[in-house]
C-alpha cells in the first residue's frame, strides 16, 4: 500500500525530493542574502496571484490528505482545531507561500540558476506547496514541544521559507536560561541569525545587572531583548525617571514604578494614573 503523502495530487514525484529541493533553495537564498522587501515586479505579482489560486484549489483537492496530516497535531494542540485558529493557520499557509514564491523568484533572477518564469508553472507551485505544508506542520510540532504559545508558533512557522523547523528546539537547547517568549522573539525578529541575537543578550545581562542592581532580573531581560542596541541607555533613562514618578505617585511601590517606566516608556505617568483610578 503506498504511503498517504504519495497519493496526493500536489506533485507527481517524490515528496522527499520536493522537501530536499526547498531546503537547498532556502540555503542558497540565505547565502545570496535574498531580500523579500521592496517593490514587486508585474511578473512576480502575477506569479504570487497564480500561486494563491493553485493553493486554494489544491487544498480543496487534497483536503482529506491535509486533515490526515493535521489530526495528530490537533491531538497534541486542541487549541489549534478551534475555528478562529483554523483561519489563522490557513492564512499563515498563504503568507508563507507568498514568501516562498518571492524568495525563489528573486533567487533565480539574481543567480540565473533557473528561469524565474518557472515560478508560474502549476507543477512547480505544487512542489513548493507540499514542502511548505509539511515543513510548516513540523515547525508547529517542534514549537509545541518547546513550550511556545500558539501565536508564537504560527509566527515562526510562517517563516518556514527561511528557518529550519528545528530552530526553536535548537535555540532552547543552546540557551536554556531564556524563556520561550525570548526564543520566539529571536526567531521571528532575527530569522537570519537568531543565535547571534541571543548570544548578545546573554552577554549583556550580567553587565546590566551589575550596573542596575535594584532592577529585577525580568526587567533586565525585557530591556536587553527589546532594546538590544543600547539597553544601558534605556535603563539609565528609567533610573533617572524614578524619583519624579515616586514623588507623583507615593502610594505605588518602587517595583510598580520601574515596571511602568520600562513597559510604558512613552508615558509611564499615564499608565500609573490608570492604576490609581482602578
Amino acid at each position: 500500500m503506498p504511503r498517504p503523502e504519495n497519493r496526493v495530487t500536489f506533485i507527481p514525484g517524490s515528496v522527499r525530493d520536493a522537501i530536499d529541493k526547498r531546503r537547498t533553495v532556502k540555503e542558497l537564498a540565505h547565502d545570496e542574502n535574498i531580500n523579500l522587501t521592496g517593490s514587486i515586479s508585474e511578473e512576480l505579482n502575477l506569479a504570487i496571484e497564480n500561486a494563491g489560486q493553485i493553493f486554494d484549489q489544491s487544498i480543496v483537492d487534497n483536503r482529506a490528505w491535509l486533515d490526515d496530516k493535521l489530526l495528530p497535531l490537533y491531538a497534541e494542540w486542541p487549541e489549534l482545531a478551534q475555528e478562529e485558529n483554523q483561519e489563522k493557520l490557513f492564512n499563515s499557509f498563504r503568507d508563507c507561500l507568498r514568501k516562498y514564491i518571492k524568495q525563489e523568484y528573486r533567487l533565480f533572477k539574481k543567480t540565473g540558476i533557473d528561469d524565474p518564469a518557472i515560478i508560474q508553472s502549476e507543477e512547480y507551485v505544487k512542489e513548493i506547496l507540499i514542502s511548505l505544508i509539511l515543513e510548516f506542520i513540523y515547525s508547529l510540532r517542534v514549537s509545541k514541544k518547546s513550550g511556545l504559545s500558539l501565536d508564537q508558533a504560527l509566527r515562526i512557522a510562517a517563516l518556514s521559507h527561511h528557518l529550519d523547523p528545528q530552530t526553536p528546539h535548537r535555540l532552547i537547547k543552546k540557551f536554556p536560561n531564556f524563556e520561550p517568549w525570548i526564543i520566539a522573539r529571536a526567531a521571528v525578529h532575527n530569522p537570519t541569525n537568531p543565535e547571534a541575537f541571543l548570544q548578545k543578550i546573554q552577554d549583556a545581562i550580567p553587565e546590566l545587572q551589575a550596573k542596575f542592581p535594584n532592577f529585577e532580573p525580568g526587567v533586565i531581560r525585557y530591556t536587553a531583548v527589546h532594546n538590544p542596541t543600547n539597553p544601558e541607555a534605556f535603563l539609565q533613562k528609567v533610573q533617572d525617571a524614578i524619583p519624579a514618578l515616586q514623588a507623583k505617585f507615593p502610594n505605588h511601590s518602587v517595583v510598580t514604578i520601574i515596571q511602568a517606566a520600562v513597559f510604558y516608556p512613552s508615558d509611564p505617568a499615564k499608565f500609573l494614573e490608570t492604576i490609581v483610578k482602578q
